[in-house]
């Protein structure tokens, strides 16, 4: 049996420009299963950070491609979690 679906709204932004969002529950695997995959495989700490890749719409298949240069900061929030938020370096 699968455990229930995340309603956890995930969304992203280059530089103050929002570009995607989408449910944790249209994940292919639910939190809690890549959470107990990984856990099985290596011992998780409070702050780790699973990085699973994105939602459709990524910079290269967009119309004209957009990609982070230098300079951009670039936030994933992830709503009743909090947000990271990472510059990209020279």
């Amino acid at each position: 049996r699968r455990p229930p679906r995340s309603t956890h709204c995930i969304s992203s932004a280059a530089s103050d420009v929002y570009k995607r969002q989408a449910l944790a529950g249209e994940m292919i695997f639910s939190l809690s299963e890549l959470i107990a995959y990984i856990s099985n495989l290596l011992p998780l700490n409070p702050g780790d950070i699973i990085a699973t890749g994105s939602p459709d719409g990524t910079g290269g298949s967009r119309n004209p491609s957009v990609f982070l240069k230098a300079g951009d900061c670039v936030e994933v929030s992830v709503d009743r979690i909090g947000t990271l938020k990472n510059h990209v370096g020279p």
